[in-house]
């Protein structure tokens, strides 16, 4: 049997029609060309067609197709509104499937909002030991990990898993691993390595018991690959990383899913860390390289994440000694965030614009003329206050954004009080956290050394 959807058309939709065909078809062998089921149609009941269009959105959205899906949750979403009223738990249950709609779009802070209208609804509605919360709570937790809000991330994957064992639901659940994959990315992005190692440790026990579907064991194992990578495992780490993209472009060949893109920079800037040899570097840029490529072409080249694939080309540049083509690929990511803070699409303190912020200075000031010192100050000064509102979690980003500006200070011998305690601070703290071998340690001592012979001699 067929699934025939009729929208009514842009135009109609500009006059606010909200009518959707939902047409049923036999598609079998044997069949009467007259048979009962054909043309069956739930435009004149509401509640069955936007559930069918919701569900068959999500469907669409799980397999990488952003837009289609988008359109047929819109549509499921204004026939809920017009029907139920924006308080009602159909509508908010729209507003689940819109909310992923905005953040896979790179609208996050509009996804933030519309899931906690969805979470606000369902609450009233409900309580707060509902399922209905407990299934709002997973988009609102990977909402808050794409905006780098890990301690609210792991409070809400928290509050959604109890909410399961509370039900008895843990075991059976499809949502439980979902919100363990939550509470294991912020476990891993706190530091905790060893913790979210046992937590997808048990994801991956439970989905197997549960007999999940493919692309979310997957999707699971992409992001358990993360955790090992972080703990030094990186063969094991790059075995997985290369069965999570076989499994998206071979297996189920959707290759241009937006799990694939992210799991080409995943591998790229594995390679890019570990660069032990030549063959290192080849690889990353290969992967690093195609997922930028299918970022612009699936994601758009205003999407934050494209935003972020520039500055992993940009790293990989600046490994290869391209200084030059590194600060273009920063300031490309840079210009891309900035136009997302304008547009209200993410916030001023999105740290992955720190980090583009951290690397674009540090190029800058190694290029070492007051010119580009000039130019990297005020980068890392903005730099700085991003880091600080971070907290605990932005210490060591925001050490080696001192350490750069310190430098940028002394080039342009403004303030060299300043200069020689930001230098010294980010050494101290980097060179305990890092150890004294770590490449940006040793230029912060070179740098530091520099700074103390001229002043010496100045003495």
């Amino acid at each position: 049997m067929d699934i025939l959807i009729k929208s009514s058309g842009a135009k109609a939709t500009r006059r606010g029609t909200n009518r959707a065909a939902i047409a049923l078809k036999c598609s079998g062998t044997g069949h009467d060309k007259e048979c009962a089921c054909n043309g069956i149609e739930l435009s004149d009941q509401p509640e069955h067609a936007s559930s069918v269009l919701d569900a068959l959105g999500v469907a669409l959205l799980n397999r990488g197709c952003l837009e289609e899906g988008a359109r047929l949750v819109e549509q499921a979403l204004k026939i809920r509104r017009k029907y139920f009223g924006d308080d009602h738990p159909l509508t908010a249950q729209s507003l689940n499937s819109y909310a992923r709609v905005l953040r896979e779009r790179g609208e996050l802070n509009s996804a933030e909002e519309t899931s906690q209208v969805a979470l606000r609804i369902n609450r009233n509605a409900f309580g707060n030991d509902s399922y209905p919360v407990a299934v709002s709570l997973v988009e609102y937790g990977v909402i808050l990990l794409n905006q780098a809000r890990f301690a609210e991330a792991e409070k809400a994957a928290n509050e959604g898993l109890a909410i399961l064992r509370k039900r008895k639901l843990d075991d059976t659940d499809p949502n439980t691993t979902r919100l363990m994959d939550i509470r294991g990315r912020a476990e891993a992005a706190r530091g905790a390595l060893d913790i979210a190692a046992r937590t997808f440790e048990e994801i991956q026990a439970l989905d197997k018991a549960q007999g999940a579907n493919l692309p979310k064991t997957v999707s699971h194992l992409g992001n358990y690959a993360s955790v090992k990578e972080s703990q030094g495992f990186l063969k094991q780490a790059e075995a997985w990383y290369l069965k999570v993209i076989d499994a998206y472009a071979n297996r189920l060949k959707l290759r241009c899913h937006p799990n694939l893109i992210d799991a080409y920079a995943n591998l790229g800037s594995l390679y890019l860390t570990r660069s032990s040899k030549a063959s290192d570097i080849r690889q990353a840029a290969r992967y690093l390289k195609e997922a930028l490529r299918l970022g612009l072409k699936v994601r758009g080249p205003n999407h934050v994440l494209v935003a972020n694939d520039y500055s992993n080309v940009g790293r990989l540049l600046y490994k290869m000694e391209d200084r030059r083509g590194a600060i273009r690929h920063f300031a490309n990511a840079l210009a891309i965030y900035d136009r997302n803070v304008r547009r209200g699409a993410i916030a001023p303190t999105y740290a992955f614009i720190g980090e583009a912020l951290n690397w674009l200075g540090r190029s800058l000031v190694e290029g070492g003329t007051i010119g580009e010192a000039a130019k990297a100050e005020p980068l890392l000064e903005r730099a700085v206050t991003i880091w600080e509102a971070q907290g605990e979690a932005g210490r060591l980003a925001r050490a080696a954004a001192n350490g750069a500006l310190g430098r940028a200070l002394y080039l342009q011998d403004k303030d060299p009080q300043r200069a020689r305690a930001l230098l010294t601070e980010s050494y101290e703290t980097l060179s305990k956290a890092l150890g004294e071998e770590y490449d940006y340690v040793q230029l912060l001592r070179a740098w530091l050394d520099e700074l103390c012979q001229g002043s010496a001699q100045a003495a």
